[in-house]
């Protein structure tokens, strides 16, 4: 996969989820700024400069994703990824040039956060729909807040 494949896959399902030809409508562009924004990983490429907190997928994947520790360049060959889980997999180091990385845990099947772009979107049809006018027979105070319920349904589920 790549940033860019990723990116189709992702904006397809965020079509399907956030229904941007129903109204109130999200053009095209306004989806795919959404999504831009929740994009949580970025695939590694060479002397790519990068910055702390920034995460990794290897190229070629591996099934784990890498965290920037300390920002600098990347080299212009891939570093040799470690694959190692448990307790220790964060306590070691993979140096890339001058960028020192870490195990930041399992890859996600897409470098985009679907579901949080989909929250987004809704909230923003929502938005979209509490600036609607009056009209006759239309209750638009339903339509707002059916986006909101179906905005709620993306929300993350925090844990205590």
């Amino acid at each position: 996969m790549s940033d860019a494949s990723d990116r189709v896959l992702a904006l397809a399902e965020l079509n399907g989820l956030a229904d941007p030809d129903v109204n109130p409508k999200l053009s095209s562009e306004e989806l795919g700024a959404i999504l831009d924004k929740y994009q949580v990983a970025f695939t590694w490429t060479s002397n790519t400069q990068v910055a702390e907190g920034r995460v990794l997928a290897p190229a070629t994947t591996n099934g784990r994703w890498y965290r920037v520790r300390f920002p600098g360049w990347t080299g212009s060959v891939e570093p040799n990824w470690p694959k190692r889980t448990g307790i220790y997999s964060s306590f070691y180091s993979i140096f890339d040039n001058s960028v020192i990385l870490e195990d930041a845990g399992e890859a996600l099947g897409n470098v985009y956060d679907v579901q949080a772009a989909a929250w987004e979107a809704w909230d923003k049809k929502a938005r979209k729909a509490s600036k609607y006018p009056k009209m006759s027979g239309i209750d638009v105070s339903s339509i707002f807040d059916h986006c909101i319920k179906i905005r709620d349904g993306f929300a993350p589920v925090l844990v205590a």
